[in-house]
């Protein structure tokens, strides 16, 4: 890439923890076959530790930074990539800001009663959602939701069908809105 030429226009999957994030932007990733990069394993393999550890040792605030640092290193790969981002990564302007410039962001979005089902089928620990899982939904999603909207993009409801039939509607809502996933051109 030289100095004058734009950056990549990468891919980023925002959303509320268990809409799919993870799966989705894999699946999505193979489809268009370029290279993925999950943000809280990029954060779990920078620490060393699972990110349970990381918010009990190190507190919310240094995870953070740590999604920040993953997010910048991601959004600078010199090719087109798929980023599955955590749950939060909306809540900080530095990230929304790298998103908004450097990503078509898409956000993924179902009902609590959908994300509380799969989130209760989880093996994954969410430091957020311990206790009473319903109203910390809530309570995040009322925190989260504008943060979400302000950033995206798209929005695809994603809650009704299996991975590959909600990786089919995600993509093909990905082509109409932007026919040409591989331009350089911004998609503002």
């Amino acid at each position: 890439m030289t100095p004058s030429s734009p950056p990549p226009l990468h891919l980023a999957f925002i959303g509320m923890a268990g809409v799919g994030k993870s799966a989705i932007s894999r699946r999505i990733a193979q489809m268009l076959g370029v290279d993925v990069v999950d943000i809280d394993a990029a954060v779990v393999d920078a620490a060393g530790r699972p990110i349970p550890e990381i918010f009990a040792t190190d507190g919310e605030a240094r995870f953070r930074q740590m999604e920040t640092d993953a997010l910048r290193a991601a959004l600078e790969r010199p090719d087109p990539t798929v980023i599955a981002t955590g749950g939060g990564i909306v809540e900080s302007h530095t990230n929304r800001d790298l998103l908004a410039r450097r990503a078509r962001v898409v956000l993924l979005h179902t009902t609590d009663a959908v994300l509380v089902e799969r989130l209760r089928n989880s093996s994954n620990r969410r430091p957020l959602l311990e206790g009473d899982l319903e109203a910390n939904l809530a309570a995040l999603r009322q925190r989260r939701d504008h943060l979400y909207r302000e950033v995206a993009d798209l929005a695809v409801e994603v809650g009704f069908f299996d991975l590959t039939g909600t990786s089919g509607v995600v993509l093909a809502a990905i082509a109409e809105r932007w026919p040409d996933t591989d331009s350089q051109e911004s998609p503002r």
